[in-house]
């Protein structure tokens, strides 16, 4: 009896110690250079290519710090047409910085001294049939979410506490839109302080509705466009240069829509997007 004691103490002891060695890396910081090195790895494993340049996790200071995240196209997309989509990522992040203020946790309302998100760039593509996020998602053969069940009554939201925001700053953000030409929409940078978690969420919102339907009309547009080459390469160039200036007015009207929206915050969008159709518009001319 006392033999199968000691054996269970010395396990226990063993356990402990390695607990121990384990809390301690990870409040010297040893958390952010695994996730470095591992992340790569186990989205590799599950069918992405992912990099990271660094990441810095301090739990006892709630301090973390991404950069250089980088999500790769699928692929299928690379393989079809490398010279676009192998240079182009998916998404990149240029740096995202949280500074948690721990001291909070011990008071009625929980502090976040710094949110900074820079650098951020994503590609929605529309080629081959789909699109690059849908074939990604084909990629890592994720299953398909089950049909929701109607429910009886509706969920009642969950109550999050109170988030004081001492600064938040995004800056040098961008959403690009292709259909075998690249449309740009730039977000505009925005900076606030000492704000709340509600007025943040509010700000957002108003951020990406806007985006979200230029987005959407780009999309559309230039699908349209790009039909419209396709049926009509025999046809004269006078009908195909008409059908653009159709195409184009179209846009314009829907931008002018959209602009009308926009906060003080966001008119940067709608100035951006215009930019690009004038592009779209003079590059089809010197064809």
């Amino acid at each position: 009896m006392k033999k199968a004691l000691r054996i269970l103490w010395k396990v226990v002891l063993s356990v402990l110690i390695l607990l121990a060695v384990i809390l301690l890396f990870v409040l010297c910081g040893g958390l952010g250079p695994t996730v470095t090195f591992a992340a790569p790895k186990v989205a590799k494993h599950f069918g992405a290519d992912v990099s990271l340049e660094k990441c810095v996790i301090l739990p006892l200071g709630g301090y973390i710090r991404i950069e250089g995240l980088r999500v790769e196209n699928p692929e299928a997309f690379r393989t079809q047409n490398a010279k676009v989509y192998a240079d182009s990522a998916l998404a990149q992040l240029g740096k995202l910085e949280l500074d948690f203020a721990m001291r909070s946790l011990f008071g009625k309302e929980y502090v976040v001294d710094k949110i900074e998100l820079t650098g951020v760039r994503a590609l929605y593509a529309f080629d081959f049939g789909t699109t690059n996020v849908d074939a990604l998602m084909a990629q890592l053969k994720l299953p398909e979410p089950a049909p929701a069940e109607p429910e009886a009554a509706p969920a009642q939201p969950a109550e999050f506490p109170d988030i004081r925001l001492a600064y938040v700053h995004l800056e040098d953000n961008s959403v690009t839109i292709r259909k075998f030409v690249n449309v740009p929409v730039v977000l505009p940078p925005m900076t606030l302080t000492d704000t709340d978690s509600r007025t943040l969420k509010e700000k957002i919102q108003d951020l990406v509705a806007p985006v979200t339907k230029v987005v959407s009309g780009v999309g559309d547009t230039l699908g349209k466009t790009t039909e419209m080459i396709g049926d009509g390469l025999g046809k004269t160039t006078e009908s195909l240069g008409e059908g653009l200036g159709k195409t184009t007015e179209a846009l314009g009207s829907g931008l002018g829509a959209t602009k009308e929206t926009l906060s003080d915050s966001a008119k940067a969008i709608g100035d951006s997007a215009e930019e690009a159709v004038k592009n779209l518009k003079g590059l089809f001319k010197k064809k």
